[in-house]
This record gives structure tokens, C-alpha cells and sequence, in this order.
């Protein structure tokens, strides 16, 4: 992990338990001679939102689905369940408690982490910096 303070070589079952609830840290894995960028979801860590990030037992068929998720460490791919539970809130408001800014209410595939917000607007503020410099900044990140 590039995120984590001292942070150790680990198999791929260890990181992904270890990054639960820091899914948009940056993961590398070993590849023969070289370590390359691999997301959480292709270790097979998966989000779940509804459960304060525990897996809902009434998930629907088919009813997780790939994240594009902005942060401010780069652009994720991520998946994710919703709680399918009768009393749920819809999967917009499931991003939102979990600090993702859907990019629309219906079934939201793109989402903008709350701290990548936080600090898009401390840039405007303070250096004027465009939305789109911003945003390609974060992309060269990735």
C-alpha cells in the first residue's frame, strides 16, 4: 500500500481485510521484476454500503455493480454492494452516508469521495484553479 504508514508486504487476503474501510488507498502487487497498480477490487475486496460497510444479508441478485469513484489520490474502480434489506434508502443515499457524492440519483455508477470535494474547493479558493486542472491532476495521479 502507498497510503499506509510503515506499511508491509502483505498476501492479498491480508490487504484487502486490512483496507476495509480504506478502499481508495493506492495498492501495488508484485509482478515477477516490478511492482504495478492493482485496485481492491481486483484483489477481490468489495464495498458494502448500508451496514456502516458490512455486508447486507439481503443483497439482491445481481445487484452489485463497478464504482468509478474520484479521489484525491486518483481515480478507483471499486466494487460495491447496497443493503437490499424492505427498509433500505435508495443507493444514492447509501453513497452519501457513506461520503460519496453520487454524479446522479439514478443508479449512480460514478461518485466523488467527500474529501476529494473538500479539497477542490480549498484549490478554487486559494490558487483559482479550474475544475478541470484539478481534475486532470488527480487523473496523472492515477
Amino acid at each position: 500500500c502507498l497510503d499506509c504508514v510503515w506499511s508491509p508486504l502483505l498476501c492479498s487476503t491480508c490487504i484487502v481485510d486490512i483496507h476495509t474501510h480504506n478502499p481508495f488507498h493506492r495498492l501495488e502487487k508484485w509482478s515477477v521484476d516490478h511492482f504495478s497498480r492493482i485496485s481492491i477490487s481486483n484483489l477481490g475486496g468489495v464495498i458494502h454500503f448500508g451496514h456502516a460497510g458490512e455486508r447486507c444479508f439481503n443483497i439482491l441478485p445481481n445487484s452489485g455493480r463497478h464504482l468509478t469513484v474520484v479521489h484525491t489520490n486518483g481515480i478507483h474502480s471499486i466494487f460495491a454492494t447496497f443493503c437490499g434489506c424492505p427498509q433500505s434508502k435508495p443507493d444514492f443515499l447509501q453513497l452519501i452516508e457513506g461520503r460519496l457524492f453520487p454524479a446522479t440519483v439514478n443508479r449512480p455508477d460514478t461518485a466523488l469521495t467527500f474529501a476529494f470535494l473538500e479539497d477542490l474547493h480549498t484549490h478554487i479558493l486559494t490558487s483559482k484553479k479550474s475544475v478541470f486542472d484539478h481534475h486532470s491532476a488527480v487523473q496523472r495521479l492515477t
